[in-house]
């Protein structure tokens, strides 16, 4: 009920956002932002059949104009509902570097076998293979089983080098 007031509230001192489950609906919030000097660049995931002005996929806001945005769609869709994940990528430079910051936001396959879940990451990873500068890779990566948090540990840990943040009071499976 809140959601205005808190996101305000916790966005206070931060140049960079990451969103899953974002809607193009009117929000005071985001026209308020983007007055403040936001950015926001839309991944659109699906449109709804009977609301087709509302879509929703992934977010990136930033202070910062990046040099480069784009997405990419999952192959594999969500059961039932037959939708597909979307990640919408940014790279934003950073003063006196040569190679910008590359932000990947994913909200990744849930209800889906192992299989399409693999899928998905290995995109993501396939999105930073020419990149040399730093990355931030985060969302809603749906790690609902041991197994997927197994894979997704070998792939971006062991073979790609990444550092994992862990959150504090966090009694989920992160």
């Amino acid at each position: 009920d809140n959601y205005h007031e808190d996101f305000a509230h916790y966005s206070q001192g931060y140049d960079l956002f990451m969103i899953q489950e974002a809607m193009t609906t009117e929000d005071e919030l985001v026209s308020k932002l983007a007055k403040d000097g936001f950015r926001w660049d839309f991944g659109v995931s699906f449109g709804y059949r009977k609301n087709p002005e509302k879509e929703t996929g992934t977010m990136l806001g930033s202070h910062v104009e990046p040099t480069r945005t784009w997405i990419a769609r999952t192959v594999d869709n969500e059961p039932i509902v037959k939708t597909p994940k979307t990640l919408t990528m940014g790279i934003y430079p950073i003063q006196g570097q040569e190679h910008g910051l590359m932000v990947i936001n994913i909200h990744a396959l849930n209800m889906t076998n192992q299989k399409a879940f693999e899928r998905h990451l290995l995109q993501s990873m396939a999105q930073v293979q020419n990149h040399q500068g730093p990355l931030v890779f985060a969302g809603d990566f749906n790690t609902r089983t041991k197994e997927r948090m197994s894979f997704m540990r070998e792939l971006l840990i062991e073979k790609w080098g990444m550092t994992e943040i862990s959150f504090r009071n966090d009694e989920r499976m992160t």
